[in-house]
């Protein structure tokens, strides 16, 4: 095991049992309209830096390698960030619950130093590999505009969410910026560059990468994903210029823009699923159908808004139905599904249980495995219960299906984080660390 899987191993294993379970104790505070409190945020970010930031993170390191073709820069220092980062993401967390701006405040400075790190060693990594291959970033000299122009923005709104959310944090206790808080104005360039800037653009780029590789499937054009890329940026920007300079019609504007990225995103990601080489059933393919579910909804969400077709009496509570679905629904689904195929969890879980190697090959559904097809229903039906007690204002349905999402993770968690561990204590299971990041074992 690598530290950049030991990342991702964190992610499931930890963040994500605990972020289902904090979501299970506020679901009805959103249903409720109670989400402007401490321990929603707790909730909140439990998902957003225990789960999503911490995957990502984890997994940009343990694919560098291989996507890259250039070692990491700064590979030395990743096991400390690692420790600044789980230390920050703890304290935030926890003042959040506790009402602390002592952690908060602490936990916030930890959490953007570790980002800003992050930020560094990808970028400079990224680099190295412009200087090895020349302007157009790969060595057989096709451009590969979409993936790269994705993860690069993302990376360095990384940077920027957290560093907001900093400020944010301090404007709690001390008057940094005056009317801040008021009318959700900082709370908006918050969501804006964390959902849009961050998750968005970084799932979109690492999809136009590996669907391709992991199906064997070709882009069918590469400027409809500069496109997409585009109009989710000109979104961020917007919303974040139009919630600052408190301009309504810039922010109707960035809604209406999700419509058409959304469009051909799901365009191009469904063209590249039909047309993959292996037919078995699939697991990754499963969570990306589910993604495109989530953005066209979203996509309806934000131009019916953008239309004016919801008053402004339900406006907030559209806002919280979604920002729900992206994050328990598009992120987290984005996330799982590429469990299966970017680690070696399940692998790991297959030799716990499996001593013959050769027969794990065999396996007919050797990426859809009974616990995760049961855990895959689980979560989006808990999602789609979620949202539901939260458009009836029905606290009890949006905690029956905080519960039913919980029960899915938490099966995940069990079978990709620990189901293995055993074996490995038992020594049935052959397990190292490795220094280099990019090989697992």
């Amino acid at each position: 095991m690598t530290v950049g899987e030991a990342w991702v191993w964190l992610a499931v294993a930890v963040g994500l049992p605990v972020a289902a379970l904090l979501l299970v104790l506020v679901a009805g505070r959103l249903a409720g309209g109670l989400h402007m409190t401490t321990r929603v945020f707790a909730a909140v970010h439990s998902l957003t830096l225990g789960v999503g930031s911490t995957a990502i993170v984890g997994a940009a390191y343990q694919m560098s390698s291989a996507l890259l073709g250039a070692r990491l820069w700064g590979e030395r220092v990743i096991p400390w960030q690692l420790g600044i980062y789980l230390a920050g993401t703890g304290s935030l967390v926890a003042g959040f619950w506790y009402g602390s701006l002592v952690l908060l405040a602490w936990g916030g400075s930890l959490v953007t130093a570790a980002a800003w790190v992050y930020v560094a060693i990808m970028l400079r990594t990224a680099g190295r590999l412009r200087r090895r291959t020349g302007p157009t970033g790969s060595r057989q000299g096709r451009p590969q505009w979409v993936h790269a122009l994705a993860m690069a923005l993302a990376t360095v709104n990384f940077g920027l969410v957290t560093t907001w959310g900093l400020v944010l944090a301090l404007s709690m206790r001390y008057p940094l910026w005056p009317g801040l808080w008021a009318g959700h104005r900082g709370l908006v360039v918050h969501l804006a560059l964390g959902l849009g800037g961050w998750f968005a653009l970084m799932v979109v780029g690492v999809s136009y990468r590996l669907v391709p590789i992991v199906h064997g499937a070709r882009i069918a054009s590469q400027p409809r994903g500069v496109a997409v890329v585009a109009l989710v940026t000109g979104a961020v920007l917007l919303a974040v210029a139009g919630a600052l300079g408190r301009c309504g019609w810039a922010l109707r504007l960035a809604a209406a823009l999700i419509a058409p990225a959304g469009a051909l995103y799901v365009w191009e990601l469904a063209r590249l699923l039909q047309h993959r080489r292996r037919r078995a059933p699939d697991l990754n393919v499963s969570h990306w159908w589910a993604v495109m579910g989530y953005t066209l909804v979203l996509a309806t969400m934000g131009l019916g808004w953008a239309a004016g077709l919801v008053g402004p009496e339900h406006g907030e509570r559209l806002g919280v139905l979604a920002a729900a679905l992206f994050l328990a629904g598009w992120v987290v689904q984005a996330i799982l599904g590429q469990l299966y195929k970017v680690t070696p969890f399940l692998m790991w879980y297959y030799r716990a249980f499996i001593p013959d190697v050769l027969q794990i090959s065999r396996l007919p559904d050797l990426y859809a495995p009974r616990p995760g097809r049961l855990a895959f229903w689980l979560t989006n039906a808990g999602v789609v219960l979620m949202e539901y007690g939260i458009a009836r204002a029905d606290g009890g349905w949006a905690t029956a299906g905080a519960v039913l999402l919980a029960a899915g993770c938490g099966l995940v968690a069990w079978k990709l984080g620990y189901s293995w561990l055993p074996g490995v204590v038992a020594g049935r299971l052959p397990f190292r660390w490795r220094r280099r990041e990019g090989a697992s074992g």
